[in-house]
């Protein structure tokens, strides 16, 4: 038989029932005919959410991780970055000036910062892309009113396969009863695998 092979995060082997993870494509209306008013308000108010949301996890974590809550600190820089006023005025003013939807305009931000941190030469700066492209992704699902994969109860022995694993997807797991976690992309310095070696 053909075997996949990948760079190993953690060490030791995890053998279980496979879940794959797909929240599909998150389709985004570029129309420009939006009320502005209407989408400022519905940014806040998922920003709002996000907050809520992002908080409540990392309270769940520090549970977890203990005195070792440093790692917790990739879900902090989510916060830090919706409430950053150079984010907001990004997001404001494209929805002011280009009168598109408050998803276009996150999407827009999001694209704008990942370029900034890419154009860094410092691979701390770059590793928090992952932390970008996870609070866009959470944002534009609270703006949409979409579900995603709910993960805190799963069966024994469940290996968690994905395209991309995010820090908040990791944050949010049953770690009692995972046996192993494979992703398309990422590596052993992502946010979402030092995070789950610390779980």
């Amino acid at each position: 038989k053909n075997m996949e092979r990948g760079i190993g995060t953690s060490r030791g082997i995890g053998i279980g029932h496979v879940l794959v993870v797909d929240n599909g494509n998150l389709e985004i209306s570029r129309l420009t005919n939006c009320d502005s008013e209407t989408e400022k308000s519905r940014f806040c108010k998922a920003r709002e959410q996000f907050m809520t949301q992002t908080e409540n996890m990392l309270s769940e974590l520090e549970k977890k991780l203990g005195d070792d809550d440093k790692d917790a600190l990739v879900l902090k820089n989510q916060i830090y970055l919706i409430k950053d006023m150079t984010t907001e005025n990004m997001i404001v003013s494209s929805i002011e000036n280009s009168h598109i939807c408050a998803e276009a305009a996150v999407e827009d931000a999001c694209s704008k910062l990942t370029e900034l941190f890419l154009s860094m030469d410092n691979s701390d700066m770059q590793q928090r892309i992952s932390d970008i492209v996870d609070m866009k992704d959470r944002m534009i699902q609270i703006l949409q009113g979409r579900k995603t994969f709910d993960l805190t109860h799963l069966p024994p022995d469940t290996v968690i396969v994905a395209k991309e694993v995010q820090p908040s997807m990791t944050a949010s797991m049953d770690t009692a009863h995972v046996a192993g976690i494979v992703a398309e992309k990422g590596g052993d310095t992502a946010h979402a695998s030092i995070l789950a070696r610390a779980l």
